[in-house]
């Protein structure tokens, strides 16, 4: 069974690559019409018609896009590049130009989720024999269109214009495409999937930028550790599904209650931890306050009725040169402190002499 995330990464490369395919298709029309014109205009009939062609033949292809009739498309757009470049080349010589939208196919080729590796080297190879056999015809070969030099010199340079914007267009499509899946990337690797929240590798990659801060110029920096009561209960009781529910219920409560600046987090299981950037005792005691009554105001519904929710928060205010752990371990000792007097309470740090059998009964029911 193929990986899932796996396949969605090939999901976004393919609607990426799609999307550039469309684009390129809308662009080739536009030049392929204002060829059309130059040439009727340089009193070259054939080649206007021919163009008038190639812009029927991408108007075809948009329409199987938006069909979603894609490979289909892709092969009338091969088929027209190919054939275009063949006979404009051998209409009005290897100084006209055409021969640069050959090139334009090989980033497509290798850039394609739908390929297997050996299939793009080998459309490679084939794409670079039938560059290399339009060069030697070209080259042993009078042009069968004569223009004025000034007219060919006008149609190599729109040529190379084209060119160019395109491998532009395509150079920074592909490069927003990878900064939206580094970002997606980076998302998955620091957010909860449940809650939305940061994570705990986000949130202590938050906390070490503080802490750095912190001891550069002083600025104080606090944090709140929260657990959910009785949570264990509410799982027994009415199943995994509604204490999800509960942890989204608190996450969303949590983030409504505190500042801009602040970070929550999701730290494990029913655990939560905000930091608090350029915040003393007082002030984080408040924001926990906060916090702790936005919780007990959300509301669960189940069934016909709704659960209530509590939360007991412990605050601890950094020390100098203190490092992280230990002011997470004195805000957890503050926390179950809070669980031993009683729950739905803010607790400040202060050393703990909580007794480890009375943090475990104060997890239970």
């Amino acid at each position: 069974m193929p990986d899932s995330s796996a396949a969605r990464r090939t999901g976004h490369t393919g609607r990426s690559y799609w999307q550039v395919l469309v684009r390129a298709v809308v662009a080739a029309a536009l030049v392929h019409t204002a060829f059309a014109g130059l040439f009727f205009a340089l009193s070259a009939p054939l080649m206007g018609w021919v163009n008038v062609a190639s812009v029927a033949l991408y108007g075809a292809a948009y329409t199987l896009l938006r069909q979603r009739r894609n490979r289909a498309a892709l092969v009338l757009v091969w088929a027209e590049l190919l054939v275009h470049a063949l006979v404009a080349t051998r209409a009005l010589g290897w100084e006209s130009g055409f021969h640069y939208y050959v090139l334009l196919m090989m980033p497509m080729v290798f850039m394609s989720p739908v390929r297997r590796a050996r299939s793009k080297v080998l459309l490679g190879v084939a794409l670079a024999a039938f560059y290399l056999g339009l060069d030697l015809l070209a080259h042993h070969h009078a042009p069968l269109v004569v223009l004025t030099p000034g007219a060919l010199d006008a149609v190599r340079t729109v040529n190379i214009v084209a060119t160019l914007a395109l491998l532009a267009h395509l150079a920074n499509f592909y490069l927003r495409a990878v900064m939206r899946a580094e970002t997606r990337l980076h998302d998955l690797a620091t957010t909860d999937p449940l809650t939305g929240l940061a994570n705990r590798r986000r949130a202590l990659d938050v906390a070490d930028l503080h802490l750095a801060r912190r001891r550069r110029d002083g600025a104080p920096m606090s944090l709140i550790l929260g657990d959910v009561d009785h949570f264990k209960s509410v799982n027994d009781r009415h199943g995994h599904e509604v204490g999800d529910q509960v942890l989204i219920a608190v996450a969303q409560a949590m983030q409504v209650a505190t500042r801009e600046a602040d970070t929550v987090c999701r730290w494990g299981g029913e655990e939560f931890l905000i930091v608090l950037p350029d915040t003393g005792p007082a002030e984080a005691l408040q924001v926990a306050e906060r916090v702790r009554a936005a919780v007990q105001r959300a509301q669960v519904p189940h069934g016909g009725e709704t659960l209530g929710v509590t939360i007991t928060l412990g605050v601890s205010t950094l020390h100098t040169m203190e490092s992280l752990s230990q002011a997470i371990a004195r805000a957890d000792g503050a926390m179950y402190r809070g669980k031993v007097e009683g729950r739905n309470r803010c607790v400040g740090d202060a050393p703990d002499d909580t007794p480890a059998t009375q943090r475990e009964l104060a997890l239970e029911y």
